[in-house]
Parts: C-alpha cells; sequence; structure tokens
C-alpha cells in the first residue's frame, strides 16, 4: 500500500433556505452546493499496526472534535480493518467561513481509506457514515455539482456551466449550531432549484434575483465585519451573498474577464478577495513512498511527522 497526496475542495453554497425546524433537532434545507479550486491537502500512510495518528501543519489538534480522525475511526472500526493509519492534514480552508473545509477533509478521508484499503465499501456505505459525521460530509464523498436537501445530506448532481466567484474571507469563525440556533424561519414562495435550469441557460439577472441566504441577515446582525464588506460591495452594484453558515461572503461573476475586473474593483475599496471557480478536476495528487517534497516551497517538510 503506497502514500496517498490528495487535494480536497471547499464548496460555496450558491443561496440556501432554511424552510422548517424537524422533530429530530436539525433544519431541513435547500442549497445548490458548488466545489471550487480552493483546496485542503491530505497525505496518507498506511501503518502495520492498528492505530490512528493525525497531524496538522502549525495547529494542535483536539482528536475528539477532529472530522479527519472521526472519519477515519468510524471507517476502520466499520469495516474491521487490522491495520492503521497516518494522515497529515495542510489547511488551507479557513475555519468557520461556511466553505465546508472540515467536512471535505473528512468526506476525502472516507473515500480514499476505501481506495487504500481495496475498495472494501460500496459508495453508499461510505454515504451512510458520512452522514454520521455531520450534514455536509456526504457531498464531498464525490464532490460534483449538486442540489442539496432535507438536512443538506441529500444529493441531486447537477450539471450545469463552469461558474466563476470572487470570495471575500474575515478572519470571523462562525459556529454552525449557533446560526442554525438564532435563524428566524421565514417562509419562502419558491425551491432553489428554479436556479437549475436558468444557470443551463445563463440567465446571470435571473438567477440574481432569486439567489439568496436566509443566515445573511443574521450573521449581519452579530458581525459588523461582515455586514460592512457586504455594504461596499452593494454600493457597488455587486450581490454579495453568504456561503452556508459562516462569514464567507462570494460574488458571483460571468467570466474570468468580469471576475479580473471586479477584483481590481474591490482592491480598491480596500477588499482583498480570492478569483476562484467551478473545480471537476481530481483529488488524487499522486502515490509516492516519499512525501519529502509533497508540499513544495517554503512549507516545512512532511518527512519530518512522519518519523
Amino acid at each position: 500500500m503506497s502514500n496517498l497526496r490528495v487535494i480536497t475542495p471547499a464548496k460555496i453554497n450558491f443561496g440556501l433556505l432554511v424552510l422548517n425546524k424537524r422533530e429530530d433537532g436539525y433544519h431541513n434545507i435547500e442549497t445548490i452546493l458548488i466545489p471550487i479550486n480552493l483546496f485542503d491537502e491530505l497525505y496518507f500512510s498506511p501503518l502495520k499496526e492498528k492505530k490512528i495518528i493525525i497531524k496538522v501543519f502549525g495547529k494542535k489538534i483536539d482528536k475528539k472534535n477532529n472530522l479527519v480522525y472521526k472519519a477515519a475511526k468510524i471507517f476502520l472500526d466499520t469495516f474491521e480493518i487490522k491495520e492503521g493509519i497516518k494522515i497529515i492534514l495542510k489547511k488551507n480552508i479557513p475555519l468557520g467561513s461556511g466553505l465546508g473545509g472540515g467536512s471535505s477533509d473528512a468526506g476525502a478521508t472516507l473515500y480514499f481509506l476505501n481506495q487504500i484499503f481495496g475498495k472494501i465499501a460500496k459508495e453508499k456505505e461510505l454515504y451512510n457514515l458520512a452522514e454520521k459525521i455531520g450534514m455536509d460530509v456526504p457531498f464531498f464523498i464525490n464532490p460534483k455539482p449538486s442540489f442539496a436537501y432535507e438536512r443538506g445530506e441529500k444529493l441531486e448532481r447537477i450539471k450545469i456551466p463552469k461558474l466563476y466567484f470572487l470570495v471575500y474571507l474575515p478572519k470571523i469563525q462562525i459556529p454552525t449550531k449557533w446560526a442554525y440556533d438564532n435563524i428566524k424561519l421565514t417562509k419562502h414562495n419558491f425551491s432553489l432549484k428554479i436556479l437549475i435550469p436558468w444557470l443551463k441557460k445563463k440567465l446571470y439577472k435571473k438567477v440574481l434575483e432569486y439567489l439568496r441566504n436566509d443566515f445573511q441577515d443574521l450573521i449581519c446582525e452579530k458581525y459588523k465585519e461582515v455586514k460592512e464588506v457586504i455594504k461596499k460591495m452593494e454600493r457597488l452594484n455587486l450581490k454579495p451573498i453568504l456561503t452556508g453558515t459562516g462569514s464567507g461572503i462570494f460574488v458571483w461573476v460571468k467570466n474570468k474577464r468580469e471576475q479580473r475586473e471586479i477584483k481590481d474593483l474591490l482592491k480598491k475599496e480596500g477588499i482583498e478577495v480570492l478569483a476562484v471557480e467551478t473545480f471537476l478536476g481530481r483529488r488524487l495528487m499522486g502515490r509516492t513512498q516519499d512525501f519529502g517534497s509533497c508540499c513544495g516551497g517554503s512549507n516545512p517538510p512532511a518527512p519530518a511527522i512522519f518519523k
């Protein structure tokens, strides 16, 4: 069994409606999930001894609350695997931003452990395990543009053109539980599903008319920085939308040219944004016996952790 180097994408909630609260304490929602080219990196190394070692570059972790550890444990325990695994995680997706970094790491862990240990789980089994970790995790088993509903774990794959975004990421972590505990439910006279055919036809103005995130007013009321950035963007005739329940703000643009122009315009207003787009590429970056060059540049080499 060889070592694996993997990238796993962030996601944008292209709209988010909270429909009602369920008897199990969760909420029924609707959202369109788009994987984007902002990645965390994971390095997997099989062990002969049954144990789980998780390392995160530059950070101490609490195993009990780490989704990568939870994913590795539930996989190894469920399929009674006698070997173990070392996983190095390099975080690039900000925590609490609404971009799904932790869920993405967990989904990738389930998927690639299944590859490492001989594809012993069927895809449906992986989705069932993912649901036990978190409602966003099933999407990241095989992250493709999807319409998500019920608690967010039910997925319908959709085919839409590549989308381009500008993303602002304040250094604010917003707990998902707080957001759901404080959301004020409103009635909706439409489903986000209506956006899908409009996206296919590139009806830009029509989509923007209905694009919304039900958490936006709540989060703007609580977090002044988020509110101020949104107001600045709106004064430039943009439509900024929060992604998920976090602090991340995205602006959907028509193409790369407009993406560059608006990025420069926002920079003049003191707003630094990332230019991202739909990601549909490979997550597996390589199989190797040596992680010596896995991080490149000036980043700390992985072998120091693997010794």
